[in-house]
């Protein structure tokens, strides 16, 4: 879509404080910034969040 992370981040936290957040949505922007290497947020972290996320994982925790 040629947003840079930090306005898909930003988008995504928005989405998120709204409701509206997808998992598929958390999923592909981790996919973008672990092929962009984006030390923003540690890659090893977004590794394992991408696999949580693309798993059958649905225990979410609540707030």
């Amino acid at each position: 879509t040629g947003k840079s992370l930090s306005e898909i981040w930003g988008g995504l936290v928005a989405r998120a404080s709204a409701g509206d957040l997808t998992k598929s949505e958390i999923t592909e922007a981790l996919e973008k910034s672990i092929r962009r290497r984006s030390p923003r947020i540690p890659v090893a972290f977004q590794i394992v969040l991408l696999k949580i996320l693309s798993s059958s994982y649905d225990h979410w925790p609540q707030p």
